[in-house]
């Protein structure tokens, strides 16, 4: 592994290839992982009523654990932070990324939370009842603005460091968002019919279906890479940290 070492009068360590530090004196200003450092991926199933970390290469289970209410519906996270909405309680909830346990929880902007993720540093969620995707503050989980979903059952939205994704169950349809307007920039026939999730780490993108299946996609094409068979047998929903 390459070490870069540090230029000294700027205060930028660029240590290894895993991570890239910049700070001024002792204040760390930006931190962001590469290459080894891939962030970690998470499923949920209502079948089961578990959370799932998955290995990030196979898709296989690595860890479960109950979840908070009885009908998991979505997972992802950002930065370094794991959240979670449950179809039952329509609770929002942020969660230990190594326990997968409850940290807090609040009320859903609306009553059929289906899908919650993000990128680096912006949460959203997207709820069928109302056929909306919201952007939520990333501490409160509290509404920062909404608009129409692009068709008319949304269940999965998350994404990679700086890309956003969106599925929709009816129109078996996965959408590229603008991370601002949260419009459609792009989108693609999902791999099988009735997509139930999106989302991704650093620099990955992964599907579900209710057909059992985990994908890996092209962030660019978004078209299916690899597949794995889910560890519960109805993967709803699909995410994990940067």
């Amino acid at each position: 592994m390459l070490n870069f070492g540090s230029v000294e009068p700027l205060g930028i360590n660029f240590g290894t290839l895993d991570d890239i530090k910049i700070s001024m004196g002792s204040v760390l200003v930006y931190e962001l992982a590469v290459a080894g450092g891939a962030g970690r991926l998470y499923q949920c199933d209502p079948n089961v009523d578990l959370i799932y970390e998955l290995d990030i290469d196979t898709k296989l289970q690595i860890s479960n654990v109950a979840s908070p209410s009885t009908t998991p519906s979505g997972i992802g996270g950002i930065g370094g932070r794991l959240y979670h909405c449950d179809l039952t309680s329509s609770l929002i909830y942020e969660l230990d990324t190594d326990t997968k346990l409850q940290i807090s929880n609040v009320t859903s902007p609306d009553t059929d939370p289906l899908g919650i993720g993000g990128i680096s540093d912006r949460l959203y969620l997207c709820c069928p009842s109302s056929d909306s995707i919201y952007e939520l503050d990333v501490d409160t989980k509290l509404q920062i603005s909404s608009t129409a979903s692009p068709y008319t059952d949304p269940y999965g939205i998350g994404g990679t460091v700086d890309r956003l994704y969106h599925c929709d169950y009816s129109g078996d349809t996965i959408y590229e968002l603008d991370i601002n307007t949260k419009l459609s920039i792009s989108s693609v026939a999902s791999p099988t019919a009735y997509p139930t999730g999106v989302g991704g780490i650093l620099n990955r993108l992964y599907h579900c279906d209710r057909y059992q299946f985990i994908y890996e996609l092209d962030v660019d094409t978004k078209l299916q890479i690899s597949s794995a068979t889910s560890p519960g047998g109805n993967p709803y929903g699909i995410g994990g940290i940067k």
